[in-house]
C-alpha cells in the first residue's frame, strides 16, 4: 500500500460555511471541532422559518446565503437558547438581558475587527458553470473530480468520484480508498498510511447512510495519490496545485 498523509480535518459538514472569527461561545461556533469517531450524528433540516430581521452581523451574514442553502437552527439561536447559554456562563436571571446584548454584540465585533460582513462556504459541491477538473479512472466509466470548494487560501481543494457521462456524483464504490502521498522534495506533515476520510465519516455519519453523490473529501493542493481498488493495481493520479494569480511564473527557455 502506499505511504500516505493523513489529511487535515476539514471543516464541518454540518454547516458547510466558516466565519474567520472566535466565537462568542462553543455553543453556536460554526467551526468547532469534530466528535469522537464513534460518534453517530443525524443532522435533520431546519425546522424554523429564516429570521427576518437579523440581530447580529453573523445572523445577518446567514441571510445573504441562497434560500436553498439548509442552516441548523442553532445559527439562528432563541432567546430562550441564548439565555441558556449565559446561564451557563455565570450570568444571573436578572442578567439575561445583558447576556442577550452581550452575545449580539460580540457577534458585531467580530466581523468589524474582520472587516467583513460575509461568511465562507466550505465544501459545498460544484454548481453550474463552476469550473472542475478531471482524472479519468481507467478502466471505469467514473473520475475523479477535483473543484475549490472554499478551501484555496488552505492549500486544499475538494475531490469526490463523477460520472461524466451522467454528469453525476457518486459516492465510493466499495472497497474503493484514496491513499495521498506528498510529492518528492515536500516535506510531509506526518508519517503514515491513512487513507482519506470524508467529509460526513469525519463527522460519524455512516457510510451507508450518505446520500447518494453527497460523499466529498478534501486534499493538499499539488500532492499525489493513490486509489486502491479490490484486485486493481494503486492507480496513481497529480492533485491540481494552483499557482497565486498575481505570483510571477518561470517561462520556458531553449537552451
Amino acid at each position: 500500500m502506499p505511504r500516505a498523509t493523513t489529511k487535515v480535518a476539514p471543516e464541518p459538514a454540518r454547516s458547510r460555511f466558516r466565519v474567520q472569527a472566535a466565537s462568542p461561545s462553543s455553543r453556536y461556533q460554526p467551526a468547532s471541532n469534530r466528535p469522537p469517531p464513534s460518534t453517530k450524528i443525524n443532522f435533520p433540516p431546519s425546522t424554523r422559518p429564516r429570521i427576518q430581521h437579523p440581530r447580529n452581523a453573523l445572523e445577518a451574514a446567514l441571510l445573504k446565503l441562497p434560500p436553498s442553502v439548509i442552516i441548523p437552527d442553532t445559527y439562528f439561536p432563541t432567546d430562550a437558547e441564548i439565555d441558556e447559554e449565559s446561564l451557563a456562563l455565570g450570568y444571573t436571571r436578572d442578567q439575561l438581558v445583558e447576556g442577550r446584548k452581550a452575545f449580539h454584540e460580540r457577534w458585531d465585533t467580530m466581523f468589524a475587527n474582520a472587516g467583513r460582513n460575509t461568511v465562507d462556504m466550505l465544501g459545498f459541491k460544484p454548481q453550474p458553470g463552476e469550473e472542475v477538473q478531471l482524472v479519468a479512472i481507467p478502466g471505469t466509466r467514473y473520475s475523479v473530480r477535483f473543484w475549490d470548494g472554499g478551501l484555496y487560501n488552505q492549500g486544499q481543494c475538494c475531490l469526490d468520484f463523477f460520472d461524466p457521462t451522467a454528469k453525476q456524483a457518486v459516492n465510493s464504490p466499495r472497497g474503493w480508498k484514496l491513499y495521498p502521498a506528498p510529492r518528492p522534495g515536500v516535506f510531509p506533515l506526518n508519517d503514515s498510511h491513512s487513507a482519506l476520510v470524508s467529509w460526513e465519516e469525519s463527522w460519524g455519519i455512516q457510510t451507508e447512510n450518505i446520500p447518494a453523490g453527497e460523499e466529498r473529501f478534501s486534499i493538499f493542493q499539488g500532492s499525489w495519490c493513490a486509489l486502491a481498488r479490490p484486485g486493481e493495481e494503486p492507480f496513481w493520479f497529480a492533485v491540481p496545485l494552483r499557482h497565486p494569480p498575481n505570483f510571477p511564473q518561470p517561462t520556458t527557455l531553449r537552451m
